[in-house]
């Protein structure tokens, strides 16, 4: 048995180092978005920035005064009604009419979501978190790749910030380190498949309006459901899935001038958050492979599949050969002939 398990393993390993280097390959390759027509969007015109926040952040105005210098149209924040007059006051010191502030009654991702994209008065409009920050090129350069009539939306390369000048605490070394793999996934996946995202991150994606500005996508954006539960997570998913089952093309954008420096918490809290991120993510691939299997749509099937392949085959191949380093152990002590009380004290199982 332990030598079928030990091929099965090799099996693995082989095919795990391949795929790496398919994903290093492509996220070397692929090279920020190129248009050779005239340029058509301009930011002052034509873009609207969308935030949902519930104004806990302390370096807020910073991050409203940079996508501010960036040059846009309008940007539109959306927070609940109980920190309505803290975002109204903020607004007000900025003192920029381009700022304009909105509330729902309770926190909920999707409906403030929703709330902000309807008062969209531009043909494209860019997703921000209110922690993230932004250098000046950073706008013009997410939105470039719309230029594109057949790409609706787009995202981008991200690094991670400390949240204290100190520098990095171990949970945001973490966090780093989980953005790197996300750049290269992201990349392997837009070289190899046309510009394909594993999603439209919520941190900083550019999207077409007519797109979204719908009342179908608002229908399926708020209700939703999974195994008939209401699904109120996972927001950027919705954006990603409605994009791309409509018949639009994404891209991943890997100029310097559209990295995103994110903050993740310093604490074990970004534990958490990743636990709920894993949890949409989950959902959201095994229902783009439902959708893809009952619609028999053979590049809707693809990118499901690729989604799971590059998002999970790392995870489990590391998982199997956790367990099989255990089996083998497991099997030594029992050829060392090691005494029962000595056995169940080494034997998690």
């Amino acid at each position: 048995m332990l030598h079928l398990i030990h091929a099965i393993i090799r099996a693995l390993r082989c095919l795990r180092g391949a795929l790496l280097l398919l994903e290093y390959w492509g996220y070397l390759r692929l090279k920020p978005f190129s248009w050779r027509g005239r340029p058509s969007i301009r930011v002052s015109d034509d873009v609207t920035i969308v935030c949902i926040t519930l104004g806990t952040e302390t370096n807020y105005h910073d991050v409203v005064y940079r996508w501010l210098a960036c040059g846009p149209k309008e940007v539109i924040i959306v927070t609940i009604d109980a920190r309505l007059p803290q975002i109204s006051r903020l607004a007000d010191r900025i003192g920029d009419p381009r700022v304009l502030v909105h509330s729902v009654p309770k926190p909920s991702a999707r409906r403030q979501y929703y709330e902000g994209v309807r008062r969209v008065r531009t043909p494209y409009f860019v997703i921000a978190d209110d922690r993230s920050l932004w250098s000046g090129g950073t706008l013009a350069r997410i939105v470039h790749p719309l230029h594109d009539p057949g790409i609706g939306g787009a995202t981008g390369l991200q690094i991670v910030g400390p949240a204290i000048q100190a520098g990095l605490t171990a949970w945001e070394r973490f966090g780093s380190l989980n953005l790197v793999r996300r750049n290269i996934m992201h990349s392997a996946l837009a070289y190899f498949n046309r510009g394909q995202v594993l999603n439209l991150s919520g941190r900083l994606s550019a999207l077409r309006t007519s797109v979204f500005q719908n009342d179908e996508f608002y229908d399926f954006f708020l209700n939703e459901k999974w195994l008939g539960n209401p699904v109120t997570t996972g927001d950027d998913n919705a954006f990603t899935v409605w994009c791309v089952r409509h018949g639009w093309r994404t891209w991943f954008e890997t100029s310097d001038e559209v990295l995103l420096v994110a903050k993740v918490s310093p604490s074990s809290l970004y534990l958490k958050q990743l636990l709920r991120w894993q949890r949409d993510t989950i959902r959201c691939y095994v229902a783009d492979l439902v959708f893809s299997v009952k619609k028999c749509n053979a590049r809707h099937l693809l990118r499901a599949v690729l989604n799971l392949l590059v998002y999970y085959i790392t995870d489990a191949a590391t998982l199997l050969e956790m367990l099989f380093l255990l089996a083998v152990g497991v099997g030594w002590l029992r050829d060392r002939h090691v005494s029962p009380l000595q056995y169940e004290c080494l034997n998690p199982f």
